[in-house]
């Protein structure tokens, strides 16, 4: 769905129903820099097509919902370290029960330390470019790790994820075959929510949340240039879902997100070339109705 030098923005990822897009470029992790170990996904939910009026504006072609494991299907923990091609390492674990009193509990971790892929690109198959080839060029390394909790109507959950992975392509004329070419992605959030029956047909739910989101690129020049992004945010939204009917839902709802901070820079050693944040806060109310036909 993305260009080449475009962002991934068009598409809402949603981790157990908390939005994952950050506030600066709108976009979301996807690949390793989304620290979270595949087995501690119970099931990954899409909803194909526009989803602004629920889930926000990044929702042009789908919503995807990673749904975590709860702790009752845990129900003690597991361990894992895996050895691979091209000096991969990497570790997981996830522990998890439901206590005698009702709390519900768990906790995933992962990390990886990849050597990575020696590479040639014909493009730059001449002697003052290492004959096309980028030696110990394209290591990543991550961890991160996501924990919730619930007890009755309340449910609290969090999440972090950090990846340093080294640019091996020579992007944005950087010099070719550079260990020092490389970004940094760090995302983390904190989430309480209360989602409550009222009557037989109605679901109030609310919810508090803080995010924030950091982005660091190096970039060897004959002077290195340095990129970064800072954004965090906190929000609250309040929601009441109706079923009139067996086949027919109304969803209620009003939201609110201040924007603390939202900045991008970009520097080198000798001058600031740009240096700007651009704080926002956002307010939102949304109605839609379901209505199920056969």
């Amino acid at each position: 769905f993305s260009r080449p030098t475009d962002y991934n923005d068009r598409i809402v990822l949603l981790l157990n129903g908390h939005s994952m897009n950050e506030n600066v470029y709108g976009s979301a992790f996807f690949g390793t820099e989304l620290g979270i170990d595949l087995e501690h996904i119970e099931r990954i939910e899409v909803i194909r097509g526009p989803g602004s009026a629920l889930y926000g504006t990044n929702a042009m072609f789908a919503v995807i919902n990673l749904v975590t494991k709860v702790g009752n299907t845990i129900n003690g923990g597991r361990a894992r370290v895996d050895a691979g091609s091209y000096g991969h390492v990497s570790g997981a674990a996830e522990f998890g029960r439901r206590e005698a009193n009702g709390l519900d509990w768990s906790l995933s971790g992962n990390w990886a330390d990849v050597q990575g892929q020696r590479l040639y690109f014909p493009e730059y198959d001449e002697l003052a470019t290492n004959f096309g080839f980028s030696e110990n060029d394209d290591w990543d390394e991550y961890f991160g790790f996501v924990g919730s909790a619930q007890y009755k109507d309340v449910l609290f959950h969090c999440s972090f994820s950090d990846r340093t992975k080294a640019v091996p392509t020579g992007s944005y004329e950087t010099e070719f075959d550079h260990d020092g070419a490389q970004t940094l992605d760090r995302r983390a959030f904190l989430e309480c929510k209360v989602d409550h029956p009222w009557g037989n047909n109605r679901q109030l739910m609310g919810r508090l949340y803080y995010d924030h989101y950091h982005f660091l690129g190096t970039y060897p020049y004959e002077i290195d240039q340095y990129d970064r992004t800072d954004g965090n945010w906190v929000g609250g939204e309040g929601q009441m879902r109706w079923d009139l009917r067996p086949d027919n839902r109304l969803i209620l709802g009003v939201e609110h997100q201040n924007n603390l901070q939202a900045d991008y820079e970009l520097w080198d050693a000798d001058t600031s070339y740009f240096d700007g944040n651009f704080p926002l806060s956002l307010s939102s109310a949304y109605v839609q109705d379901e209505a199920q036909l056969t």
